[in-house]
């Protein structure tokens, strides 16, 4: 019904019910009925925009309702464990005093932006490994933070050795929560291998390449020994300097092969 249509209805109204009273009926009902037909008009708008948005919801929601079992895998692979969220390990682990010790050591490692020191703070440092180990050593691995960069330090000396007494083994260098930690010592009379991984990592390790008896080049192989994700052991000394190579495996892939493990200071001493 048009507004004209209207009018005239009313006019006819208007004229058998006699003179208006007050304002203009015609007009004023015009009104009403502009302003219902307003009204309609809004909710019929509304009505599509809540259907629309009804059929949009999974489509903008970052999380609405993911197919089952993938969320629990999202979740597992994003509260995976780090290097900082599993206990001191090693047959020191247990000393209290010997390991807030450690923590407490001063060190610092130039590996920062710009060649600026990295100083990871007192409060930001975890003991990873603390215990000894084969050959009279007592070592000990000690992950910092510093400028959002994770930073290691190993520190050694000889059995029985106090906090205070130990030294650093080889310059810091930068580390990653994922990434185990590796360090070689071949000063002594034995070479010795640490790997400190996530809990369930397997390591092994090969000095370098042989030729086998049809000729052909490739490397043997040595499994090495430990739990609780630290592996420990007595290996070959590298054919040559950087010869060497370690191969770390966590839930069945390959996390790491290191060509030219990481060395203590004095292993470079020795080998000149």
């Amino acid at each position: 019904m048009t507004d004209l249509d209207v009018r005239n209805a009313l006019h006819r109204l208007a004229t058998e019910a006699g003179p208006p009273r007050g304002h203009d009926t015609a007009d004023a009902a015009i009104g009403v009925a502009r302003r219902q037909r307003r009204v309609r008009a809004a909710w019929a708008g509304g009505a599509i925009a809540v259907a629309l948005l009804a059929g949009a919801v999974p489509a903008v929601l970052p999380d609405a309702g993911p197919a089952a079992g993938q969320a629990a895998t999202d979740r597992t692979a994003q509260a995976a464990p780090g290097l900082f969220d599993v206990p001191t390990r090693g047959s020191l682990a247990g000393d209290e005093a010997f390991v807030a010790g450690v923590a407490a050591l001063e060190w610092s490692a130039p590996v920062g932006l710009n060649g600026a020191e990295l100083r990871p703070p007192a409060d930001s440092r975890h003991v990873l490994f603390a215990g000894d180990l084969p050959g009279g050593r007592r070592w000990a691995l000690v992950m910092g933070a510093d400028g959002g960069q994770r930073v290691v330090a190993w520190f050694g000396g000889p059995a029985g050795a106090a906090p205070g007494e130990l030294t650093l083994l080889a310059q810091p260098q930068r580390g990653s929560l994922a990434q185990p930690v590796v360090l070689l010592d071949a000063s002594g009379a034995g070479t010795l291998l640490v790997v400190v991984g996530l809990p369930g990592d397997t390591a092994r390790y090969s000095p370098g390449t042989v030729r086998f008896d049809d000729v052909t080049v490739g490397r043997v192989w040595t499994d090495l020994p430990g739990t609780d994700g630290v592996l420990v052991a007595e290996v070959d000394r590298p054919v040559y300097v950087g010869a060497e190579m370690v191969e770390v495996v966590r839930d069945g892939d390959v996390v790491t092969t290191a060509r030219g493990v990481p060395r203590t200071e004095t292993s470079d001493e020795a080998e000149q």
